[in-house]
């Protein structure tokens, strides 16, 4: 990757010169303005084609399929498993209420270290009212979403929903999840965390070997398979 980032800032750079090298030796009057264009959208093209920005996604979206990153706003089912290396954000994140992300039996694999996991939703360390950053799934303030059949595994936070700042997540269903392998022994972090959540449904769901700070920390203190903070 680091190869393929070279190379294409040495062709950007070639394209830079060869723009500046054909108006300098053209007389101006002369200077195509078709040459200039099409150098200028080489360079836009090459620079466009290093990045790929997250984006809305789901039913109903101009991206039915959803990849790590993304914003989930229509409802989307799992096709194949979701492999999220960018340690620093979420898998996915909740962007609408009354939707549905059924895991199909497939797994979202997360990239958990110390150095990620001590960042929470709200930008501080994670802690009663603030989940993990790097969550499996990130919903803070929709309701009535539905996440089922999925695996979540190697993230510092399973599932997340809500944070300090939004008091109203409600009537949302966790069902059919196995949830395992996440967190971080020096921090607060959980398998489901739940702030400020009223009526919602967790049920058959398997979660384990969560990491976390335990309750040596107090009441707050990480590692727990489901943590509930208010209502």
């Amino acid at each position: 990757m680091k190869e393929l980032k070279e190379a294409r800032m040495g062709i950007i750079t070639v394209l830079a010169l060869m723009l500046v090298s054909i108006k300098r030796r053209l007389p101006t009057r002369r200077f195509s303005s078709g040459i200039t264009t099409l150098a200028l959208a080489g360079i836009v093209l090459l620079v466009a084609a290093g990045s790929v920005s997250a984006a809305d996604c789901g039913a109903g979206t101009a991206k039915p399929v959803c990849e790590c990153g993304d914003t989930v706003v229509g409802d989307f089912t799992f096709t194949g498993d979701m492999v999220c290396t960018d340690g620093t954000t979420y898998g996915l994140l909740v962007g609408a209420s009354d939707i549905t992300i059924d895991g199909n039996g497939f797994s979202m694999t997360g990239a958990k270290s110390g150095s990620v996991c001590n960042a929470g939703i709200m930008g501080s360390v994670p802690g009663e009212q603030n989940p993990a950053k790097h969550s499996g799934i990130i919903n803070r303030q929709f309701d009535n979403v539905v996440i089922r059949n999925i695996e979540i595994k190697n993230f510092c936070g399973g599932i997340g929903f809500g944070d300090m700042i939004h008091n109203s997540v409600d009537n949302n269903t966790v069902i059919g999840c196995n949830i395992h392998e996440c967190g971080d022994s020096a921090m607060e972090t959980q398998g489901i965390h739940m702030v400020h959540a009223r009526t919602c449904e967790v049920t058959k769901n398997e979660v384990y070997d969560i990491d976390g700070t335990g309750a040596g920390s107090g009441c707050s203190g990480g590692g727990n398979g489901i943590f509930q903070y208010g209502a």
